[in-house]
């Protein structure tokens, strides 16, 4: 799902990992950075199931790495700041 994004949005795209485990989305956010797109991990230290934060964090150029309490407040700025942009 990610990869669709990125391919149909472009540089407009936000990917998000949070717990989970191995590392599914990781493929899909090196397309969305690829793309110009930002990239939003929940901080391994704050995930239940670490995994899948690592290992975005490990291969891929993240913008954000932060706990999940943090997350609503950054997408709401980023949406700001894009419409007024």
């Amino acid at each position: 799902m990610f990869r669709t994004a990125a391919v149909a949005y472009g540089k407009r795209v936000v990917g998000l990992v949070l717990s989970g485990a191995l590392y599914d989305g990781t493929t899909g956010l090196i397309e969305i950075k690829e793309r110009g797109g930002l990239v939003i991990v929940q901080d391994p230290k704050d995930a239940l199931v670490p995994s899948m934060p690592q290992s975005a964090i490990q291969r891929v150029v993240v913008d954000y790495i932060l706990p999940i309490t943090d997350m609503a407040g950054v997408l709401v700025n980023l949406a700001s700041e894009s419409l007024l942009h």
